[in-house]
């Protein structure tokens, strides 16, 4: 029998937003949006590199309470979600509290950036995350990326 586990994204995982499909399509596993909500602490936000990944920076108390959803996900969704934000050389799943729409405080994981360059906490901060915002920073999917470019170089190299 699978575990559940609660995930809440901020970033391209959201409705709307270019990778959604991995949580709605039953394709990695099988999860189902709880409620939408936001971060109880402040964390930054930023949107960086040649793709435009939105990452959360391991700073607590700094930035804003991120806008997101809170999903449920089994086993599977959960080790595919970890194979897809590269936990754990690139992101770490840290458990963060949020605040559901109707005001409960709820336990989930997080996918979090924690070794970065400082020159990433100099970048905008944002709240609520949208690939097609005003900052007019679109994310660039995998498969149109430059193939000679890896986030995890350019993170290295101060994020930009």
């Amino acid at each position: 029998m699978s575990l559940l586990h609660k995930v809440f994204v901020y970033g391209t995982l959201k409705r709307g937003q270019p990778n959604n499909h991995v949580l709605t399509t039953g394709k990695e596993g099988r999860g189902r949006l709880l409620s939408a909500g936001h971060t109880e602490e402040r964390l930054p936000l930023v949107i960086a590199s040649p793709f435009n990944i939105p990452f959360c920076l391991n700073k607590p108390g700094v930035g804003e309470h991120l806008v997101g959803e809170l999903y449920e996900v089994d086993d599977d969704l959960l080790a595919f979600l970890d194979r897809m934000e590269s936990v754990p050389t690139l992101y770490e799943r840290h458990t963060k509290t949020v605040v559901t729409d109707d005001q409960n405080k709820v336990d989930a994981q997080m996918y979090i950036l924690c070794n970065y360059k400082d020159a990433l906490t100099e970048l905008p901060y944002f709240r609520d995350y949208d690939s097609k915002g005003p900052h007019n920073l679109p994310y660039i999917p995998r498969h149109l990326r430059d193939k000679s470019k890896s986030v995890f170089e350019v993170l290295k190299s101060g994020g930009t």
